[in-house]
């Protein structure tokens, strides 16, 4: 899948099984890479209850051998994901404003 099309999907809020294994197997990627649960739901806008109930829905069915989250990890790993600090530059003074996501070079 092609860096644009994997950014619409995981923004797209429908309630299509594969576009929420995906964000699910995104939650589940930054985790492993020891990134704070509350920073992943910000990046993407969950909860942080919702970013530990996909993390522990996707190791759960992982163990299960569930093929759609499987296909999913896979995309997600194929991908180069990012997590970069964001600053607002003055003359004076630069304020840290947050962190953002990067996917592929495409701010998410």
């Amino acid at each position: 899948m092609e860096s644009k099309e994997f950014i619409k999907k995981l923004k797209d809020r429908s309630r299509v099984p594969s576009i929420i294994a995906l964000r699910q197997a995104l939650c589940y990627y930054l985790w492993k890479e020891n990134i704070p649960c509350t920073l992943i739901g910000k990046l993407i806008g969950f909860t942080r209850r919702n970013v530990y109930l996909s993390v522990y829905h996707v190791q759960d069915s992982l163990e299960v051998g569930d093929a759609v989250l499987k296909d999913a990890l896979n995309e997600v790993k194929s991908h180069r994901i990012q997590i970069r600090p964001f600053t607002i530059e003055n003359n004076l003074i630069s304020k840290h404003a947050g962190y953002k996501m990067i996917i592929d070079n495409i701010m998410y």
